[in-house]
């Protein structure tokens, strides 16, 4: 590729770039559907036009800015996971992992949010549930280790524990986005780990 080209395409990237990230805090601010085309190109500091180069519609924007955030999550929890060997540190790891990415991104994950995404693109459904996937698999291999070395409960199906851990943490997040008042979810982080493993440890 010519070095022009080369150019204008890192532009391009740049441009796209800032667009996702104009439109995280327009849609942190007002929610999807309160949200215009027009708002997200005025917090860019590009004209629609502009913008309707990179995306046809709201819900393209929107949906592209989830797969954007789930694969950076994704490379996260691959990254934190291969650093670590023993099960218990793991789960304390991969929680406060996903902590720290809720918080960064707590804009859109507020509850209007969740619900577009549940209810309309099949494909960041999709990309959710493969992450889901990912980080069960992983857990169910990091339990079972726990349980070949004595340090967890053998009675106790790994799957079962994962279902847990998600639950525990699944309640204190929705809890966070529906009462922020009341809940710090980074103040329920050894609440979470307390309850989860004084459940599975090996007495």
């Amino acid at each position: 590729m010519a070095p022009a080209a080369n150019r204008r395409e890192r532009e391009r990237k740049r441009h796209r770039e800032e667009i996702l990230e104009a439109a995280e805090a327009v849609f942190a601010e007002k929610g999807f559907h309160r949200t215009t085309v027009e708002d997200v190109a005025a917090r860019a500091e590009f004209s629609v036009g502009t913008l309707y180069n990179f995306f046809s519609s709201k819900e393209e924007l929107f949906t592209s800015l989830i797969e954007k955030r789930i694969e950076q999550l994704s490379t996260t929890v691959t990254e934190v996971l291969e650093e670590v060997k023993a099960p218990e540190e793991a789960v304390r790891v991969l929680l406060r992992s996903r902590i720290n990415h809720a918080f960064r991104h707590q804009g859109i994950i507020s509850l209007d949010l969740l619900e577009y995404l549940h209810d309309h693109p099949l494909k960041m459904r999709q990309k959710m549930g493969a992450l889901r996937e990912q980080i069960q698999n992983r857990l169910i291999e990091f339990f079972r280790e726990g349980m070949a070395s004595g340090e967890f409960r053998s009675d106790l199906d790994p799957f079962d524990m994962t279902i847990a851990l998600e639950s525990l943490s699944h309640g204190f997040l929705f809890e966070w986005l529906t009462n922020p008042k009341k809940v710090d979810l980074r103040d329920k982080y050894e609440v979470i780990i307390r309850l989860f493993f004084d459940g599975v440890r090996k007495r």
